[in-house]
């Protein structure tokens, strides 16, 4: 979903203002949760579980900063905007303390 909606031309995307930060926080937030599970899951791999949450943002940052960029340079009427990287990373930073809110206190 992030890949498709990120590398769909310019103007094929509906115009949104500064409602489209809360959609980008929101679906890092998703993804970093989503991935951050898979990793405390995995139970042959101890290094993983003990820092998932820094790899899933670590994962998430890196593909939010590649789509902003490959965005900017490649896809026609699209440019990739600071700002939306800084929506990414509060999301996927949100994620961290709900989660740990929702689990009460723990991480698995």
């Amino acid at each position: 979903m992030i890949l498709l909606t990120s590398l769909t031309p310019g103007g094929d995307m509906p115009r949104v203002q500064f409602s489209d930060k809360f959609a980008h926080a929101f679906v890092y937030f998703v993804l970093t949760i989503l991935l951050a599970r898979a990793w405390l899951k995995q139970d042959h791999k101890v290094v993983w579980r003990n820092r998932a949450f820094l790899l899933a943002f670590i994962v998430s940052m890196v593909f939010g900063i590649m789509l902003e960029l490959f965005q900017h340079y490649f896809i026609e009427g699209r440019k990739g905007e600071v700002l939306d990287v800084v929506a990414n990373m509060a999301g996927s930073l949100f994620a961290f303390p709900m989660h740990r809110l929702l689990k009460g206190g723990s991480f698995t």
